[in-house]
């Protein structure tokens, strides 16, 4: 049997970022997952112990309507980042994040 915790999700749009997020947010002593962003389209999305989302990659697949339309049903706290932005202020950043959350 699975031990209930809370769980933070990165959907993952391409890049490296979210790897980094992963591993910033365990080092929290938080568990995490990564998924595709195709399998977050296709709602494969049961996890009741979810606390936030995150979505990290390319900045045109963030903004798509079909992801915020997604996001809206679900109606759990997300935030979402650009490789772009995320490496000007790496730790300014990676701090926000964990604690939107955390």
């Amino acid at each position: 049997m699975r031990h209930l915790h809370d769980t933070i999700l990165v959907i993952d749009t391409g890049g490296s970022l979210a790897r980094t997020l992963v591993h910033a947010i365990r080092d929290q002593q938080v568990y995490c997952e990564v998924i595709s962003l195709r399998r977050f389209l296709v709602g494969d999305i049961h996890q009741p112990t979810l606390r936030g989302i995150i979505i990290a990659g390319e900045k045109e697949e963030i903004s798509s309507d079909a992801v915020r339309q997604q996001l809206d049903t679900l109606q759990i706290p997300f935030q979402s980042i650009g490789e772009a932005s995320f490496r000007a202020k790496r730790k300014e950043t990676q701090e926000s994040i964990l604690s939107e959350f955390l």
